[in-house]
């Protein structure tokens, strides 16, 4: 065997590495595009997101005032019910008796 090398084997190795590194390239390019595509859906993912924070927020909110409603409305049927007792006892009429 010969110590020397071809230019053509030389040239062909590096017609191959040109190939593959213009493949590369085209791959690079390739995935900076859909890593682009994809920040872009994370944009408007986390646009959604914050749209149903607000939601979520404003419904919080709602039941915290129909919690507070409730316990009021609570008292409220609680103090009736102690006047009607006192009623019904300043009137002699037994809580076992029927109305």
């Amino acid at each position: 065997m010969s110590e020397t090398v071809s230019l053509e084997f030389i040239g062909r190795r590096l017609d191959a590495v040109q190939a593959n590194q213009a493949d590369l390239r085209r791959r690079m390019v390739a995935l900076g595009e859909r890593f682009g595509a994809v920040e872009l859906r994370i944009g408007a993912m986390e646009g959604r997101i914050g749209g149903l924070e607000a939601r979520t927020a404003g419904i919080e909110e709602r039941m915290d005032l129909l919690i507070e409603r409730m316990g009021r409305q609570e008292a409220n049927t609680s103090r009736a019910l102690l006047l009607l007792g006192r009623i019904a006892q300043a009137q002699g009429i037994s809580e076992d008796e029927p109305l």
